[in-house]
C-alpha cells in the first residue's frame, strides 16, 4: 500500500481500492462506494460516508470494524443472514432479507437518491429518522 500511495502522490494517479478492510478505506480513500450483492448502493466522500452512513449495510459494516478506543471485551457486530446467490433476480432491495430496518417497501425497487452534495444511497428509508440516529 505504501508503494501504490507514494506512486499515486508522484504520478498523480487515480487509484481504485476493492476492498472490507474499513480501516485502509478511512486511511486512504478520498471517495468510498459501497456495494452490495452486486450493486451500488452508497457512495459519498470518505469523511461523509463514515460520519453518516445511510444505508443499513454501510452501518452494518462500520459497526463490525474494531476500533483503537473499544473496550478490551467489545463483541463486534455481525451482519445476521447470508448474501443471496441469485440476487440479479431481486426485485427491491437486495439486502432486505438481512436489514433489521426491512419494511414492506424494501421490495419495490430501490432508487438512487441523493441525500446531500456528492452523497447518494440506495435505500428508500435513507430518510427516516430511524436510520438516522447515530451509528457507529
Amino acid at each position: 500500500m505504501e508503494l501504490i500511495l507514494k506512486l499515486r502522490e508522484e504520478v498523480g494517479m487515480a487509484v481504485l481500492l476493492i476492498t472490507h478492510d474499513m480501516g485502509l478505506v478511512a486511511q486512504t480513500a478520498d471517495r468510498v462506494l459501497v456495494m452490495y450483492a452486486g450493486q451500488l448502493i452508497e457512495q459519498a466522500p470518505v469523511l461523509e460516508l463514515f460520519d453518516h452512513p445511510a444505508h443499513p449495510y454501510t452501518r452494518a459494516l462500520l459497526r463490525s470494524v474494531p476500533g483503537i478506543r473499544d473496550e478490551r471485551d467489545r463483541v463486534l457486530a455481525s451482519i445476521q443472514g447470508i448474501v443471496p446467490e441469485r440476487y440479479d433476480r431481486i426485485k427491491g432491495c437486495r439486502f432486505a432479507g438481512r436489514c433489521p430496518h426491512r419494511r414492506d417497501v424494501c421490495g419495490n425497487p430501490q432508487t438512487y437518491m441523493e441525500l446531500g452534495p456528492d452523497h447518494k444511497v440506495r435505500c428508500s428509508r435513507a430518510k427516516e429518522a430511524e436510520l438516522n440516529e447515530p451509528c457507529c
